[in-house]
């Protein structure tokens, strides 16, 4: 817990001080190094581009306690859950900011293949949980041991109507 607290702290200050800035690689090192010590325990993985160019990348810790697979920038997949809902949140409301976006439009415009179930469902029924489509993570087999792949989660959701036919807005 004491890392997850110094991590955020950190994020925090280097969302503030690094914009428009180049990083301190012997700074960022030294502090990610005092706050992940031990390589055999869960890892990190920091990269910081700038344009799409990496300015600093830092990866350091396991992926993988039972087999001792070290984190690796080009192979491990982070499953962010929860996490990252207020990031892509954001990344919705600026494509609305744009008028890349219609929160009212139903998500079949885009993506033809959904379950007729989920035909009326729009981004703001997702954006404010109101979609009724189930939580993956309840539709999971007993036992699963293996990692799920997006397109995995996808069917599993598929295979459920929603939970309520009438969707409200709010």
């Amino acid at each position: 817990m004491k890392n997850n607290k110094s991590l955020l702290l950190l994020m925090m200050i280097l969302s503030f001080q690094l914009h428009g800035q180049v990083p301190s690689k012997d700074k960022l090192n030294k502090v990610l190094h005092h706050l992940y010590p031990d390589e055999r325990a869960p890892g990190i993985s920091v990269l910081i581009t700038r344009n799409g160019q990496p300015l600093y990348s830092f990866q350091k810790g396991l992926a993988n306690l039972e087999d001792y697979v070290a984190i690796n920038h080009a192979v491990t997949r982070f499953r962010m859950a929860s996490v990252s809902k207020q990031v892509t949140a954001r990344a919705v409301y600026r494509l609305v900011e744009n008028k890349q976006l219609d929160l009212n439009r139903p998500l079949s415009i885009w993506f033809e293949e959904l379950p007729d179930s989920w035909k009326d469902v729009t981004p703001k029924h997702l954006l404010n949980h109101s979609s009724g489509i189930w939580d993956y993570e309840d539709l999971i087999p007993k036992g699963q041991k293996q990692q799920l792949s997006d397109q995995d989660v996808l069917q599993l959701a598929r295979q459920k109507d929603t939970l309520f036919r009438y969707r409200f807005t709010f």
